[in-house]
């Protein structure tokens, strides 16, 4: 009987092995996965931080916050996060030889929200989907650039991951895993004892993974805005009433940003 043992405890050393390997393996395996999405989730703010710039351009053209608004509303399009902010940075400013080519001062000020429009669209869709620049080889060694949709699917993959994990107990793995120890098995019939009843149940709800709730990341998410060209006549009619309407804020704002490019 002892070669008999000796194969059995050959089994069932190496079945316990395979199941070890498996759970704490795809343990890992979701550990990496979420340091790599928060990796993802930082630069991906990043981004954020340069539409909320862009917005804040235009939004500074357009005067207040119905104004801007009302512009959003002209476009069929939800502001949602866009209209909040009117700061921004000198860096995303035009150049002085862009503002030479008008010759009124509402013509200045037309150029000027559409060239915040413009800025702004290509901002929000480098956020959401990215953008593929065709002069630009592209190094496929390298990872691509974190768009929402990418660091949404991510998310979704970990979630399926993480249910398959938690839907695997911790009680019935080592509970199972008992069953190759015939010592054990016949102390635990002796005492009637199992992981349930003392307490291994609170440790099994612990062991489990929490799925990633995208609402509750901060990430903003951003609407699909008009390409420039679709609606440039749009653009131009509304800059031009509201210069009309606001002459001397208008021309306030667009002397502010003339004083601001370097």
């Amino acid at each position: 009987m002892k070669p008999i043992d000796d194969l059995t405890d050959r089994l069932a050393e190496e079945v316990l092995g395979d199941m070890a390997e498996s759970f704490f393996g795809s343990r890992v395996e979701i550990d990496h996965k979420m340091e790599l999405f928060e990796k993802y989730r930082g630069e991906l703010k990043k981004k954020a931080e340069i539409v909320f710039s862009h917005a804040g351009l235009l939004n500074f053209l357009l005067l207040d916050k119905k104004s801007a608004a009302d512009f959003y509303a002209a476009l069929n399009v939800e502001s949602g996060e866009l209209a909040k902010n009117q700061g921004f940075p000198d860096h995303i400013l035009p150049e002085k030889m862009t503002l030479s080519l008008t010759l009124t001062a509402k013509g200045e000020y037309v150029k000027l929200v559409q060239f915040a429009y413009q800025a702004l669209r290509e901002s929000c869709d480098d956020y959401m989907r990215g953008r593929l620049n065709a002069s630009v080889a592209i190094d496929p060694e390298e990872a691509p650039p974190v768009t929402y949709q990418m660091l949404k699917f991510m998310g979704e993959m970990i979630n399926e991951k993480i249910k398959k994990v938690n839907e695997r107990s911790t009680i019935c793995t080592l509970q199972y895993t008992r069953q190759f120890d015939p010592d054990h098995m016949e102390k635990e019939k002796i005492t009637g004892g199992s992981f349930a009843e003392h307490g291994c149940d609170r440790l099994d709800r612990n062991l489990k993974f929490k799925p990633i709730r995208f609402e509750s990341l901060d990430v903003p998410v951003f609407p699909d805005l008009p390409a420039p060209d679709s609606v440039k006549d749009k653009t131009s009619q509304f800059a031009k009433k509201l210069y009309s309407r606001k002459t001397p804020e208008a021309k306030k704002a667009v002397a502010e940003i003339k004083a601001r490019i370097k």
